[in-house]
């Protein structure tokens, strides 16, 4: 339950800093487009357009961190991990939270000490003076969620090497869709039959 709480919780905030990196994606678009079309009509480029658009991709590769990680989107190899019994599977999945965990970590540090030299002396755009630092900021925040996600599934993980329960993998799953197979878990003998087989 309390594990369940906190997935939650994590699993909300990633989402809430989602809508920020939506919102990011779609004004660096459109500043991106501004400036391609003031180049094709007037000759000319929209004053800090790229540079604007170019500190907003911080907040959209650290921001969605945690909102991909929570939808599984992240890039895997999983042609051993799915040939792995669940008690394996989790072992690895416990091992990769961990070093993504500690690397989330020395990122956030150092991310949290430039931030601080920013803030300090307010850093501007260039071309346009537009605030730079709170984009540092929320390179820590983007992070320091990722960090507590990482956290809740390295519990996640140990309570599923305790207790193992057997999933079905990318392979499976792409058996069962492709040849009509019906795959039913067996809980407790931890093992799994396959049925309805052409």
């Amino acid at each position: 339950m309390i594990l369940r709480g906190a997935t939650r919780i994590v699993d909300g905030l990633g989402a809430v800093l989602f809508v920020f990196v939506s919102v990011a994606v779609l004004v660096s678009m459109l500043a991106g487009t501004a400036d391609v079309v003031s180049i094709r009509l007037l000759g000319r480029t929209v004053p800090g357009a790229v540079e604007f658009a170019q500190n907003l991709m911080p907040i959209i590769v650290f921001g969605a961190l945690a909102y991909i990680q929570r939808e599984g989107q992240h890039i895997r190899v999983e042609f051993i991990y799915d040939r792995l019994g669940a008690r394996g599977r989790a072992v690895l999945d416990l091992l990769n939270s961990v070093v993504v965990a500690f690397a989330s970590a020395a990122l956030a540090w150092i991310s949290w000490q430039g931030f601080l030299r920013s803030n300090a002396i307010k850093e501007s755009g260039m071309a346009y003076p537009f605030p730079i630092y709170p984009v540092k900021f929320f390179i820590v925040v983007g992070l320091g969620i990722m960090i507590l996600k990482m956290v809740v599934e390295i519990f996640v993980s140990i309570d599923r090497i305790i207790h193992p329960i057997e999933q079905l993998g990318s392979i499976g799953r792409l058996l069962e869709e492709t040849a009509g197979m019906t795959v039913q878990t067996d809980v407790a003998s931890g093992g799994s039959a396959v049925d309805g087989a052409p």
